[in-house]
């Protein structure tokens, strides 16, 4: 009897989480719409001027291939100003994205520039303004356990409120070329909040299993960024956790109309011998 009773209020309950599943239509939930994505940085460090656009992909329906570029935006009007100069960028098929050579407007420190991509009748947009470059006041390898490589950079901040950073190092081997990179995982991305003014130092560490890579150099890339360039990359960088039970991560947009990032960067580069 009492397994008949078990079974009735089974069946009724699958009955009502049956009624209440309904199906919701995706454009009631704003998420229909495609959006233009823009991706964008630029560096007086760098030889180009680029810019990629694709359409945003909706959480419903089939998804593309893995690698599809069937996403991508091939006719849109790319225009990156200064002031009262203006560049139109080209359209290269062979990368997927629109290209310049620098020269043509070339990127200066403390300068602000201006995005506008236009689309149809759709037109997004976005500045960036171009950081000064900070260069490290330190950087020492060292070997530990388990033929492990540590890597300390060391850096001044940049006097006034408001600087990001971001650190990568390499073992270089006799023709300069990267054997292995030291991996700074926490330590990547730094702000001066609380801290203006004062030395930052970042550390990082990598290990090898079996035969140690042939480096006699070690070079440390540094980067000062604006405020954009740090909270995409810095999201990014957690939504990439392999942690299966993170959060899912809203990347951040300066992107006026649209979406994604566009922004402006200084590189330093450090060059120390290993003795190896």
């Amino acid at each position: 009897m009492m397994s008949k009773i078990f079974k009735t209020a089974a069946i009724a309950c699958v009955l009502v989480m049956t009624a209440c599943v309904e199906d919701v239509d995706p454009g009631k939930l704003g998420l229909k719409e495609k959006l233009i994505v823009v991706n964008s940085l630029i560096s007086p460090q760098s030889d180009v001027l680029e810019v990629e656009v694709s359409w945003s992909r909706s959480v419903f329906g089939l998804q593309p291939d893995y690698g599809s570029n069937e996403d991508i935006i091939s006719t849109a009007l790319v225009v990156l100003s200064h002031g009262n100069t203006s560049v139109t960028l080209p359209y290269e098929q062979s990368e997927y994205r629109y290209k310049l050579d620098a020269s043509a407007l070339p990127i200066i420190t403390g300068q602000t520039y201006e995005l506008s991509v236009t689309v149809g009748d759709k037109t997004v947009t976005a500045s960036a303004t171009v950081p000064e470059a900070v260069a490290a006041s330190g950087f020492s390898i060292t070997s530990g356990n388990n033929s492990s490589q540590r890597a300390t950079v060391s850096w001044d901040d940049l006097p006034g409120e408001g600087h990001y950073y971001r650190i990568n190092t390499f073992l270089l081997n006799s023709n300069g070329e990267e054997e292995a990179s030291i991996f700074f995982d926490s330590d990547e991305y730094h702000s001066d909040v609380n801290r203006d003014g004062a030395t930052i130092t970042a550390r990082g560490e990598t290990y090898f299993f079996g035969s140690v890579p042939d480096f006699v150099q070690a070079k440390a890339l540094l980067v000062s960024c604006d405020e954009n360039y740090y909270f995409y990359h810095k999201d990014y960088n957690t939504f990439e956790n392999d942690d299966p039970f993170s959060e899912a991560v809203q990347s951040r947009s300066n992107i006026e109309g649209g979406v994604g990032i566009f922004a402006a960067y200084q590189l330093t580069e450090s060059v120390v011998s290993t003795g190896g």
